[in-house]
């Protein structure tokens, strides 16, 4: 990975507290991409699950697991699971490899069904929070901290119990907190009869921590202005940056085939996106039938494969292509050989209130790609009104199959439209989200706030001095 080195003496040793760390996920993306210019020595990880590759710089790394995790009594004398719980070597974690990848595309068909009938039923009554391990610092996890020693603690809450351990962490360290907030955090409570409980606690523990912060992000503009209502906090939003110099020598290495229209889908296709993207499929599909043009779609997602139904329903059209995995690094050199690259989603109101202040991970590199932007999905969504607001992508925001079918057919045969289109999202990238003015003004922020905290330390001195 290429570095924009940042001077050591300027940033503050930095904590990170995530319920995962992965280069696989948005999230994991995200943050290495914010933290790239970091220092190496000033920078720790820990999280429950911990996968990365040789692209990641970072060294220290600590795998919260089995002497964190306490289960409530009577549970605790009838379930047990060890997790490796300590510091992580890095060339071992660059071996990873999930082994649980084809597990549910090798399972019965019923028994698969079943078992989905028997968790929403346990997630009815609660059981899987219930007997979910609470997280308390270990004296070990402490003493790794310690060596480290931070000066600031940087957490992304995303549930109860791990937020809750960060809460924790804070006071015993009693170091400045930043929050960073990447899902809205009421989306995560499931319906169920002890619903409204759960839902009190969660929002108990959110309003406690976000108190606790010194500084506070969110991932995009919508659920900074959400949370300024909600907690009449500042929250300065930060998603995933775009590198968009390697973005322009990838551009420079390739050539689009013109054989036939082709249309690029990337990211996990989760029960958010699946209905936004059959209907795509359908209207390809159709118009492929119907006009002189040919389209393809190419599906590129980590899951897809994993999930037997959801992969028949995709892989039965004979112009769609499902492929393997590839890593983000591969997908940055392919966007541009793209014409039109699609974000959707469901427009029901489970999705939504799932995605209204979401930003997907790979928004900004779609933008600095050159390749046009489609965006499928409602427009009670922010990143749609952003979309719709900055004309960084061709909108579409109803859920009508003849709309889909004639909006596609006018871009492809009017591509001056998907020019345009495609020059005000450079434009957009540009201001906003180039990775070295962003991680510029990232560091910033923490530079600021270690600045603060000192000032603050020596004051009461100053004031007693006065006094006397």
């Amino acid at each position: 990975m290429k570095t924009n080195k940042t001077d050591s003496s300027s940033v503050p040793r930095v904590l990170i507290i995530g319920s995962s760390y992965s280069i696989k996920d948005g999230g994991g993306i995200t943050i290495n991409n914010l933290f790239e210019s970091w220092p190496i020595e000033k920078l720790a990880i820990s999280a429950q699950q911990i996968h990365i590759d040789e692209n990641v710089k970072w060294r220290h790394y600590y795998q919260i697991g089995s002497l964190e995790e306490k289960l409530s009594f009577p549970f605790s004398k009838f379930y047990t699971k060890n997790t490796y719980s300590g510091v992580l070597n890095r060339e071992e974690l660059i071996d990873f490899k999930d082994h649980n990848k084809n597990s549910l595309l090798k399972s019965n068909v019923i028994f698969s069904f079943l078992f989905q009938i028997g968790k929403n039923i346990a997630h009815f009554f609660g059981i899987p929070t219930l007997l979910s391990k609470n997280l308390i610092p270990s004296d070990k996890y402490i003493l790794w901290i310690k060596k480290f020693n931070p000066e600031i603690l940087y957490v992304i809450p995303v549930n109860y119990k791990m937020t809750k351990f960060m809460s924790e962490v804070c006071d015993i360290l009693n170091i400045p907190m930043v929050v960073h907030i990447m899902d809205d955090y009421k989306k995560r409570t499931k319906p169920g009869i002890f619903y409204y409980y759960f839902e009190r606690q969660l929002n108990e523990i959110f309003i406690k921590i976000v108190r606790k912060a010194q500084l506070h992000f969110s991932i995009s503009e919508g659920m900074s202005e959400e949370y300024m209502n909600r907690f009449d906090k500042k929250f300065y939003p930060y998603h995933n940056p775009v590198d968009i110099e390697k973005l322009n020598i990838h551009k420079k290495l390739i050539s689009k085939p013109k054989n036939s229209f082709r249309i690029l889908q990337l990211g996990n296709i989760t029960f958010w996106r699946v209905g936004g993207l059959y209907n795509i499929c359908k209207a390809i599909t159709f118009l492929n039938m119907t006009e002189e043009f040919k389209i393809t779609l190419d599906i590129y997602s980590q899951n897809i494969k994993k999930y037997r139904s959801v992969y028949k329903l995709f892989s039965k059209f004979d112009d769609v292509t499902i492929h393997n995995p590839i890593s983000h690094d591969e997908i940055l050199k392919i966007i541009s050989t793209y014409d039109l690259v699609i974000l959707t989603t469901n427009f029901d109101k489970t999705a939504i209130n799932f995605l209204q202040f979401s930003y997907s991970t790979n928004t900004s590199e779609l933008m600095a790609s050159g390749t046009p932007i489609l965006v499928y999905a409602p427009e009670q969504i922010k990143f749609v009104q952003s979309a719709q607001l900055y004309k960084w992508a061709y909108t579409i925001t109803e859920e009508d199959s003849d709309n889909l079918k004639n909006h596609i057919k006018k871009i492809i045969k009017e591509p001056a439209i998907l020019q345009e289109i495609a020059e005000c999202a450079m434009k957009y990238v540009k201001a906003h989200d180039e990775i070295k003015t962003v991680q510029k003004s990232f560091a910033k922020h923490f530079s600021e706030l270690l600045v603060s905290k000192q000032i603050n330390e020596i004051q009461p001195d100053a004031n007693n001095h006065v006094t006397a």
